[in-house]
């Protein structure tokens, strides 16, 4: 039901902004409210088909009757999503006024954000793996994310990820044979993205040496793709 929903108003809201993760937990918080409204649309239906057994001067009335039911039970619903589930959704934009910033509020927060992502950057050494010589067509790809890509996150984070392709497809696209055993590692360890801020990635391989087995059995050239996991929210 939630999956037939995302994908019929997906074209809608995602001309709007919506992320297809967005719409997604929005249906999953009104998932009730949604198959209650459905409910009550076929009992609509129902009675006005069923009065059309009724005497002549009562059929158009109780199909009246019927139809301000079921709109004054909608907006009894609608009124309880919004003060609900959707509260700070609906506050949000009622609410929403234009903020001016001060240049030197902006100048501050645009230095802030390099410093911390110049601190955050960590630059590898290449050893001449890079660029890939033309005799190389076997890869290992490290890290989990490799598996289950995260393209965009939520709210201002959001972003079309329709059409974007995970690093192995393009690797294979580009030619290139990834290690299939390293890649059964990373999902066998988990294929979703339930939250799970416990088990932790590390759980993926007992020892450093199982990751080392895998690779070098591959190829003898290890170049290895890290994707760090550790900088996301949640895993």
């Amino acid at each position: 039901m939630t999956g037939f929903l995302v994908n019929l108003l997906s074209p809608v809201f995602s001309s709007l902004g919506v992320s297809q993760a967005d719409l997604t937990s929005y249906i999953e918080k009104l998932i009730g409210y949604v198959i209650a409204i459905l409910a009550l649309l076929v009992v609509m239906i129902v009675v006005m088909v069923v009065a059309h057994k009724a005497k002549k001067g009562f059929r158009h009335v109780i199909r009246w009757q019927a139809a301000i039911a079921f709109i004054a039970i909608v907006a009894v619903l609608v009124n309880v999503i919004c003060y609900g589930p959707m509260y700070n959704n609906v506050s949000s934009v009622l609410n929403a006024k234009k903020v001016v910033l001060a240049q030197e509020t902006t100048d501050q927060s645009r230095a802030t954000i390099q410093k911390v992502a110049e601190e955050g950057m960590v630059l590898l050494k290449n050893d001449g793996i890079l660029p890939l010589s033309s005799d190389t067509k076997k890869l290992n790809v490290f890290g989990w994310d490799s598996t289950n890509p995260l393209f965009g996150g939520t709210g201002s984070g959001s972003s079309d990820s329709s059409t974007a392709i995970g690093i192995l497809q393009s690797l294979k696209d580009a030619g290139y044979e990834t290690n299939e055993s390293l890649t059964k590692m990373y999902t066998d360890y988990r294929a979703d993205r339930k939250p799970d801020r416990q088990s932790g990635i590390g759980n993926v391989c007992n020892t450093k040496d199982t990751f080392t087995f895998a690779a070098s059995s591959w190829c003898n050239t290890i170049t290895a793709f890290c994707l760090l996991c550790c900088i996301e929210s949640w895993l």
